[in-house]
């Protein structure tokens, strides 16, 4: 199954985005696009480390004899406030690999792509599982997805918001033969805006699906939606 050539958003007349914009591939007349990678699970376990290893200095100091109750109070706080943090990322990356342990990433199947505004493409959620879980239900929504990446002084900052756009019922997870699917009509809006992608800013058309399975974290899984006129 061949891919297709990388898609390329037009927003003015020889502009082109220096990051690509969501990718598909031609499937037999169908698109097949990937999940994003949800989990971190690496940059999780990487912070995690370093913010450990910073509390651990601070408790080396905090604990190792400091007469002077200034320091003592700093080393004291980087030690508590760095070691949650790192507490609370090594639990996200456990997390993460229970997931990792059972779903497989998610892919779609889309009927139509780009997608314009005002058009409605059938959308076939699957995803296979690696081991046997007992699933509760398979929801599912579209969203935009803002970005914006800005400097105050020396400093950059990220600023993300979603926008619910559709919300669809909960369906039942059969996973029987080691597949699950769920199958969704996407409907854009006609004054919807298009997909875009620059260094600085992003606006993403993203379906949204999460497995309930009990005793397990839910598997969430996000497709880029490319959403653009002229299609």
């Amino acid at each position: 199954m061949p891919d297709t050539a990388p898609l390329t958003l037009t927003v003015a007349s020889g502009y082109k985005p220096p990051v690509p914009p969501a990718k598909a591939r031609d499937v037999g007349g169908v698109f097949a696009v990937r999940s994003e990678d949800t989990n971190q699970k690496w940059p999780m376990l990487i912070g995690s480390v370093l913010c450990g290893a910073v509390s651990a200095v601070a408790g080396f100091f905090a604990f190792g004899g400091i007469d002077d109750w200034i320091p003592w109070a700093f080393a004291g706080v980087f030690f508590v406030v760095f070691g949650l943090v790192a507490f609370g990322l090594a639990a996200s990356f456990v997390k993460a690999v229970r997931i990792e342990s059972v779903f497989k990433r998610g892919e779609l199947l889309l009927s139509g792509w780009p997608v314009a505004p005002g058009q409605t493409v059938t959308a076939r959620f699957h995803q296979q599982l690696k081991g046997g879980v007992q699933l509760n239900g398979i929801q599912g929504r579209l969203l935009i997805r803002e970005t914006a990446r800005y400097r105050v002084g020396t400093s950059t900052h990220t600023a993300t918001e979603e926008t619910p756009v559709d919300t669809f019922d909960e369906v039942a997870a059969d996973g029987a033969d080691g597949v699950l699917r769920a199958d969704y009509e996407l409907k854009i809006p006609s004054d919807a805006a298009c997909s875009f992608k620059a260094p600085d800013n992003e606006l993403a058309w993203i379906l949204e699906v999460i497995v309930d399975a009990e005793g397990f974290p839910d598997a969430k899984s996000a497709f880029p939606i490319r959403v653009a006129d002229g299609v």
